[in-house]
Parts: structure tokens; C-alpha cells; sequence
């Protein structure tokens, strides 16, 4: 395992995700914990309010914690429960330091009729694919999707503000702060570094599917590094989930 952190009244969340597949969250009871204490982390398949099934360990293939100098073992100090349809990680936390957790499923295939594709890329907002399949003449060709899911979220643990933040998890997408969300106030922004296979995309990353209209989200070009980052306004108020639109579904 690999140390991970990040949280402020903002979770955020990346993933691979397929059609007509349920979408993945890590979400906790609290984001603001005192120093050794246990963090609860539940693994949301299907929507950021419920989960319609378990996350099967043996689908997982990476856990991440990422804590620097907490004094614990990524490997002793999560454990594992199932509520129901939901699967919820306890990690017992150290010294005050950000932390990262992050959770990276391995791929699945599955197939897919031409109309329910086509009606995922309406409804998830891709429209770039959409549009080639109907230059290509493809709108009634079945497809096969390989897919998985990446997710990660932070957590505040005492008071010092730590850089695990901005630790990359080296899942095939990321959606990585630049910034440590929790020293950030409400009307401020919070640049993130979004990278598909460790690099920034060359286009920006498409996903009208928002759910949230309040969130302002825009890009902007780094010059210096000429690394493309997503801006997101902080609203204080409200949890901000958000999501990489790749090109795959789960079940």
C-alpha cells in the first residue's frame, strides 16, 4: 500500500466509469477527526446518498493511505465491515496530519447494445464519442467496455495542514488538489491537476452530467508547467463530488 490524504467540506472523487453502471463514492461520517481516532469510510456503489451493493474485496486492486509520519501501518490500521449493501473501511488514525485514502478497482469488460451506449454517452455528457460514432456510422454497432473505477477523498486529522494532498496514487485517472482544500474559505477556488495516465490530456475532460449546479467549473492553462487544471469553487456549505467521464461501465 501507498500513503495517502485530502477534505474540507470537499470530497473528491475520481473514477473510470461505464454505462449504465453504478458510480463509486468514498464518503465519511466526518472529515474532521482528532488524532487517533478511527475514520469511517463508506464505499457508496451506486449514488453519493446510497449504495445498491457491496464492493467485493477481491475487486479491489489497490487500497491506499497515504498519512506521512502518523506512526501507523497502512496494513494494520484499516479493517473491514459490511452493512448491508454498503462496505465500510475503518482506519485507525495516528498524529495530526492530512490524509489521503484512495481505492482503485481492476478492470471488468462487459457488453453493451448500440442504444444503450449511445443513450450512456448522451446521459453521462460525452459527447465527443457520441458524435465520432455518428461520423463513423457506428450508432448501431454493439460495443464491448473495459472499465474500473479510481476514487479518492481526504480527511483532516488534528490540526496541521500536511502535503499528502498532492500525493498521486498512480491510478490510470486522477483528479489531484493543488492546493490543500482545508485551508481554503468559502468563495475561494481550488485548482486540481487532472491526469490520465500521469500526464494532463491534451483536450479538456468532458462531463456535463454535473448533479450539482451550484459548483463553478472551469479550466484553465498552468503556463509554467503547461499542465491543464480544473478550478473548482468552494462552497462551504456543501460536499463537492466530483468525477473523470472516461469511457466505461460497473456493475
Amino acid at each position: 500500500m501507498r500513503p495517502k490524504a485530502l477534505t474540507v467540506s470537499v470530497a473528491i472523487v475520481l473514477m473510470v466509469l461505464p454505462a449504465s453502471a453504478h458510480d463509486l463514492f468514498l464518503k465519511l461520517d466526518s472529515y474532521f477527526l482528532p488524532p487517533n481516532a478511527k475514520a469511517k469510510v463508506q464505499l457508496l456503489n451506486g449514488t453519493f446518498q446510497s449504495s445498491d451493493g457491496l464492493v467485493r474485496r477481491d475487486r479491489m486492486g489497490d487500497i491506499s493511505l497515504i498519512a506521512r509520519d502518523a506512526g501507523l501501518s497502512p496494513a494494520k490500521s484499516i479493517s473491514w465491515r459490511d452493512l448491508g449493501k454498503t462496505t465500510l473501511m475503518e482506519i485507525q488514525t495516528g498524529g495530526t496530519v492530512t490524509y489521503v485514502v484512495g481505492i482503485s478497482t481492476k478492470p471488468r469488460e462487459i457488453d453493451l447494445k448500440a442504444a444503450d451506449f449511445n443513450d450512456y454517452l448522451k446521459h453521462d455528457g460525452i459527447p465527443d464519442i457520441l458524435a465520432k460514432r455518428t461520423t463513423d456510422g457506428e450508432l448501431g454497432k454493439d460495443i464491448r467496455e473495459r472499465y474500473s473505477k479510481h476514487v479518492r477523498a481526504i480527511f483532516q486529522v488534528g490540526s496541521a495542514r500536511t502535503e499528502e494532498y498532492r500525493t498521486s496514487l498512480q491510478y490510470p485517472v486522477e483528479i489531484i488538489p493543488q492546493t490543500n482544500p482545508y485551508s481554503l474559505k468559502v468563495g475561494q477556488t481550488l485548482p486540481v491537476l487532472c491526469t490520465l495516465d500521469g500526464q494532463p490530456p491534451c483536450q479538456p475532460i468532458r462531463h456535463r452530467r454535473l448533479g450539482v449546479s451550484e459548483w463553478e467549473i472551469k479550466f484553465t492553462q498552468d503556463q509554467n508547467r503547461s499542465k491543464r487544471h480544473r478550478a473548482l469553487q468552494v462552497d462551504g456549505s456543501r460536499k463537492l463530488v466530483r468525477k473523470n467521464d472516461p469511457h466505461v461501465p460497473e456493475q
